[in-house]
């Protein structure tokens, strides 16, 4: 299983305990609240205990986004600098993208992003999976949104 995934598998599985403490938490306080002085006796100890489980969680979950999000910032830094150097750049042929100039006689005569009509001196990228054809500023713009192409949902940021 790619490292991505894994990640992604661990971040669902962190919100998923976080919400079921988290419901815990508020039932037994509920609880505390209704139940009068019966109640009043061991729930307090369960309450203190899940809200510091509870608090723990969300640090940890903070923490994890936090990690992803410098991944991801490291990993479109990376992109950005890939595309400022086309030259048979084989990082680009395996990312199945190309940085090329706009041709007036080319299939495509719009950026799949913006709608509009590319230029002339347009400096254009190009996925090769899908042969969309998008503004080098939107699709970076595009990529701080989403990993992958906005046609054909291939993944452009790889993950170490």
């Amino acid at each position: 299983m790619p490292l991505r995934v894994k990640w992604a598998e661990l971040l669902k599985y962190l919100r998923f305990i976080l919400f079921v403490v988290l419901f815990l938490f508020l039932a037994l306080l509920f609880i505390v609240l209704v139940a009068g002085s019966y109640g009043r006796s061991i729930l307090p100890t369960i309450i203190l205990a899940l809200g510091i489980l509870l608090a723990l969680l969300i640090i940890v979950y903070l923490i994890f986004k936090l990690v992803e999000y410098n991944a991801l910032k490291k990993r479109l830094d990376w992109l950005i600098t890939q595309l400022e150097l086309p030259e048979e750049n084989e990082i680009l042929e395996e990312l199945r993208l190309a940085v090329i100039d706009y041709n007036p006689e080319m299939k495509e005569k719009t950026c799949s992003i913006c709608a509009l009509e590319m230029g002339e001196k347009a400096l254009i990228i190009s996925c090769l999976k899908c042969d969309k054809i998008f503004h080098k500023e939107h699709f970076i713009v595009w990529l701080r949104e989403s990993e992958s192409c906005p046609n054909c949902k291939n993944l452009i940021l790889p993950f170490d």
